[in-house]
């Protein structure tokens, strides 16, 4: 549900509608191609009642390439077209105290909110950096293409960045909801990997 809102409240600036109900979080296209197409919300749904809906969205969608995130990675759904392309794993770490003392950040870096529209630029250039864009793509594409201007005022949402001799050289999305905070597109430039940042 947490990555539900993150991608609702990401995709409502570009004009997206989105829906959700016990078995899914679905939107229609448009925006950036970053935020997928579906998520399954429900792990109890039998796979021909799961394929069934999925064909009732995707006909809804209209168009011939949909993406669903499966987060439980416990579907198989070859039998209505689709192929499993990536499986990402989730980290959980439990409501309770954070450890004090024991974690200093890396000589020379700080973490910074980005506060600004001109902040959030710098934070998109870094993300399609560190997501490796060619060169062609990170000339053409314009500024807010995945991360619009108005994200920067949804209190729900805190985008960091980690910055070392003033360059952004890390970020990071944060969603936060009533009982969870989600963290996405963690990403660290080439040339800065492999020193902590992205763990700060």
């Amino acid at each position: 549900l947490n990555l539900a809102e993150w991608m609702s409240d990401s995709l409502q600036p570009f004009g997206v509608q989105t829906y959700i109900d016990d078995t899914f979080w679905w939107r229609k296209p448009g925006g950036s191609g970053i935020y997928l197409g579906a998520l399954n919300l429900d792990t109890q749904v039998d796979n021909t009642a799961l394929l069934a809906d999925l064909q009732r969205i995707k006909a809804a969608w209209g168009s011939e390439e949909f993406s669903l995130y499966d987060c439980w990675g416990t579907y198989d759904l070859s039998s209505g077209g689709f192929e499993r392309v990536v499986q990402n794993p989730w980290y959980l770490r439990p409501a309770g105290e954070l450890a004090t003392g024991e974690y200093q950040l890396p000589a020379g870096l700080t973490v910074e909110r980005v506060a600004t529209v001109a902040e959030l630029i710098e934070f998109e250039r870094a993300s399609w950096v560190g997501f490796e864009e060619s060169e062609e793509m990170l000339d053409s594409r314009p500024p807010f293409s995945w991360h619009p201007a108005a994200t920067v005022e949804n209190p729900n949402m805190h985008y960091l960045v980690a910055r070392f001799a003033g360059q952004v050289v890390a970020g990071v999305i944060v969603q936060t909801s009533v009982d969870m905070l989600g963290i996405y597109g963690l990403s660290t430039l080439p040339a800065f990997r492999r020193r902590g940042y992205a763990s700060a």
